[in-house]
């Protein structure tokens, strides 16, 4: 196996090179690590670990819980720089990120307020989505519950949340590396630059241009723009300013980025909604029967409150312990966050490239109506007709989840954790003993501390 350790040979002296992935390698790769997270985060006592198996472990850090998983998956191969970059990356995530609870209850927020603009079969898609009073913000995120299991509405949701936050975190991608420091940066462009490889070919073949219009597809067309590794005329159209991103509040920042993409998010969940629960019937359909359309009756009814219980439940989530100082600041923002929201509103039809402001500014009741259209998004004239949404739209989710295979949890045995973390017990003292004959010994003895 080859081994791409150039910078962290230089941490550990000219003269060495590393030649396997012993535990003694191992162990001194999570010292520098953890040498690195006192620079970051300092004072702070975020966990530094391997996944181990049998283990509750996860691929990716908890901002609020204050851990980061070292991602053996890239040890394994050998890419041991590429391993620290990932962790420097991931330890500014939790110096300069939001928490997971705000992210999602910011996110659910947003999503509430597109879907009471979208006509789904002569009801809002809110209507129908919450007329449930079973569903719960536990339910969707899988905080508790099994995270990928559910109802077709729960995992819908589930799904929708997401999607919303996966491209908050390709713009937070963007605005913590620009503000690594230099010293730090080497490993994030050495990073970056083997990431990128997957994202440029899928632009080299065509299949992620400037025509996307998935969700997935605009986070990876967010990165690579923001990165100056591919520019896109539609991402600078609508959220170009990367000064702006790397200066941003990153409280403030998901709602900018979910406003300008909101016709985009609204179709998207459109299109989501229809494949997970299909098209629903008109609820005005029963024109001339006696038969009562129940969705639509007790879905007016109770939607509001079951939304109003979600959005609490969301906003209510125990706060991890390494977040529990921001919390204040988060709740401010929250509250603050829903009259940013009502500002938002959305179009019908506007296409691919055209010009767009942002600001939210169009009538606020505002429809999205495709209820004639069984499986489509949205009419963008000529150039949808043209083109196989439905194919265009599973590009950028493929290449997302290819990415998160790459990235599946790859466990050590808790034999090799065992041997790793024995290295901190061990002292080396070097001792000089002097003869009577104006000689000495100098000499190292090991020490294996076990109390």
């Amino acid at each position: 196996m080859k081994i791409d350790a150039e910078y962290m040979n230089r941490w550990l002296g000219e003269s060495t090179q590393i030649e396997s992935l012993s535990p003694k390698i191992l162990y001194d790769i999570k010292t520098l690590i953890e040498y690195y997270r006192d620079i970051i985060v300092p004072g702070s006592d975020v966990s530094i670990s391997f996944p181990v198996e049998g283990r509750n472990s996860s691929p990716r850090a908890s901002v609020e819980r204050g851990e980061v998983n070292i991602p053996y998956y890239m040890l394994k191969d050998g890419e041991v720089d590429n391993t620290i970059g990932a962790m420097v990356h991931e330890l500014h995530h939790i110096k300069l990120s939001a928490s997971e609870r705000f992210l999602s209850a910011i996110t659910f927020k947003f999503l509430r307020h597109i879907m009471e603009q979208i006509d789904c079969g002569s009801m809002t898609m809110a209507d129908r989505l919450f007329a449930d009073a079973s569903i719960t913000a536990d339910k969707i995120m899988g905080w508790t519950y099994d995270p990928i299991s559910g109802t077709s509405d729960i995992v819908f949701l589930r799904e929708a949340i997401g999607d919303l936050m996966f491209i908050i975190n390709a713009v937070e991608d963007v605005r913590i590396d620009a503000n690594t420091p230099p010293n730090l940066k080497k490993y994030i462009d050495k990073l970056e630059k083997q990431a990128s490889v997957r994202i440029l070919d899928a632009i080299d073949k065509g299949d992620l241009g400037n025509e996307s219009r998935d969700l997935n597809a605009i986070a990876f067309m967010l990165l690579v723009h923001h990165k100056d590794i591919h520019k896109f005329p539609f991402i600078e159209d609508r959220f170009g300013d990367t000064d702006a991103i790397v200066n941003a509040d990153a409280l403030e920042l998901p709602v900018s980025v979910f406003s300008a993409f909101k016709e985009e998010i609204a179709s998207h969940l459109l299109q989501r909604y229809y494949h997970y629960c299909g098209k629903p019937k008109d609820s005005s359909s029963s024109e001339g029967s006696d038969e009562m359309d129940l969705d639509a009756y007790f879905g007016s009814k109770v939607k509001s409150a079951v939304g109003d219980s979600l959005e609490k439940q969301f906003d209510e989530k125990q706060n991890g312990k390494a977040h529990s100082k921001k919390k204040d600041e988060e709740d401010v923002a929250l509250a603050g966050a829903g009259e940013k929201i009502k500002e938002v509103s959305v179009t019908t039809d506007i296409a691919p490239g055209e010009a767009h402001d942002a600001s939210g500014t169009t009538q606020t009741d505002t429809k999205i109506d495709l209820s004639e259209k069984a499986d489509t998004v949205r009419n963008w004239g000529d150039w949808r007709q043209d083109n196989d949404l439905d194919a265009l739209a599973e590009i950028g989710r493929q290449l997302r989840e290819e990415m998160e295979e790459d990235k599946k949890t790859v466990f050590l045995s808790s034999t090799v954790e065992q041997q790793i973390n024995s290295f901190k017990d061990v002292q080396v003292i070097t001792t000089t003993e002097h003869f009577g004959d104006d000689t000495s010994v100098v000499y190292d003895s090991v020490l294996y501390d076990t109390i």
